[in-house]
């Protein structure tokens, strides 16, 4: 297990925890199906080369390495805690398929091949500049059959909607939402 890499610029969600969890959609089984669709024929899943961009503390590569001990995964991130949390738990599970790295996408330089390329929930929070380089980390690092899974928030619900969400959470069931007297042009909302 390598030690982290320091990191020049602070990261906001170093100072508070942020919650990880594993994205089923992102695992190398699925995304390897996927190419299949589209014609793409993927390297073997259980000796897969994974490369996670933004993976803060590990949550979503960690079940993977224990499901795919001889596949290889690598995550990177720029908050120093959420990788010294994730490398904690690679060793209290003895992990020795797996290397988190505390540096930003712009200085990661490994060349890879990596047959599947990750980055999930961090493009929309990316400055421009930075985005292009996700993106041409992807294209230098995918293998020739690599698959790469970028994904991000298009755009964010109308408030109403998002405020019908948290009335959703607090109103008992089979209660009517008040959603009338919307103003946002363009919304969904019932008048």
């Amino acid at each position: 297990m390598e030690a982290p890499t320091p990191v020049a610029e602070c990261c906001v969600y170093d100072s508070v925890a942020y919650p990880g969890r594993p994205f089923a959609q992102t695992h190398p089984d699925r995304l390897a199906t996927m190419g299949a669709l589209f014609g793409v024929e993927a390297a073997p899943i259980s000796s897969a080369r994974v490369l996670e961009l933004g993976c803060g503390d590990g949550e979503n590569l960690l079940p993977m390495a224990v499901a795919l001990p001889d596949a290889t995964f690598v995550g990177v991130d720029a908050a120093e805690g959420a990788i010294a949390r994730g490398m904690q738990i690679a060793d209290d599970l003895a992990l020795r398929n797996i290397t988190l790295s505390a540096e930003t996408i712009e200085s990661f330089d490994r060349s890879g091949p990596f047959d599947f390329v990750i980055a999930h929930g961090v493009y929309s929070w990316m400055a421009p500049e930075v985005r292009d380089s996700l993106l041409a980390l992807c294209v230098r690092v995918l293998s020739a059959t690599g698959i790469g899974y970028v994904s991000y928030n298009a755009r964010r619900a109308p408030p109403c909607v998002r405020a019908s969400g948290r009335c959703c959470a607090s109103t008992p069931r089979g209660s009517r939402i008040p959603t009338s007297g919307c103003t946002r042009r363009g919304c969904c909302c019932p008048s």
